[in-house]
C-alpha cells in the first residue's frame, strides 16, 4: 500500500516558501527539512499501523476459520476465485485490452503468481512483464 500524507501536512507543504513542489506529490523530493521529517514520521506511523491491522485481521480470519465447520473449504474456494480473476485481469493487461498503472500491474502479477506453497504453482509461462 502506498503512503498518503495527512491533509495537514499537504496543506503546510503547499504554503511553505522553502518546499519546491506543490501538493499533492508522489514522494519527498523538494521538501524542506521540517516537512521531510514530518513526512518520514507519518510514513513510519502508517507502516506500523498497517502491520498491526494486518496481524489483527489475520488473527480474526484464523479464529473464524478454526471455529467454522467448512471454513477451510470456503477460504480455498474464495482464494481460487480471486486467483482466477487476477489471471483474467493480468491477461487483459498483457493483451492491451486494459492499461494498468505500473504499480497496479506489478501488484496484480505478484498476487497472481504467488500463493500458498501447498497449492499447485501458477504457470509462469503465461506471465510476462508488460512493456
Amino acid at each position: 500500500m502506498s503512503f498518503v500524507p495527512s491533509a495537514d501536512l499537504l496543506r503546510d507543504v503547499a504554503t511553505c516558501s522553502v518546499c519546491t513542489q506543490d501538493a499533492p506529490r508522489a514522494g519527498r523530493a523538494g521538501l524542506c527539512n521540517v516537512h521531510r521529517g514530518r513526512w518520514n514520521l507519518e510514513a513510519c506511523m502508517a507502516d506500523a499501523n498497517a502491520g498491526l491491522d494486518q496481524r489483527e485481521s489475520l488473527q480474526r480470519l484464523v479464529q473464524a476459520l478454526l471455529t467454522s465447520n467448512d471454513g477451510g473449504a470456503q477460504l480455498l474456494a474464495a482464494f481460487d476465485r480471486q486467483r482466477r480473476a487476477l489471471r483474467m485481469v493480468w491477461e487483459a493487461h498483457e493483451r492491451g485490452a486494459v492499461k494498468l498503472p505500473e504499480s497496479v500491474a506489478a501488484s496484480v502479477e505478484k498476487a497472481y503468481v504467488s500463493g500458498p506453497r501447498f497449492l499447485p504453482p501458477t504457470p509462469r509461462s503465461s506471465v510476462q512483464h508488460a512493456s
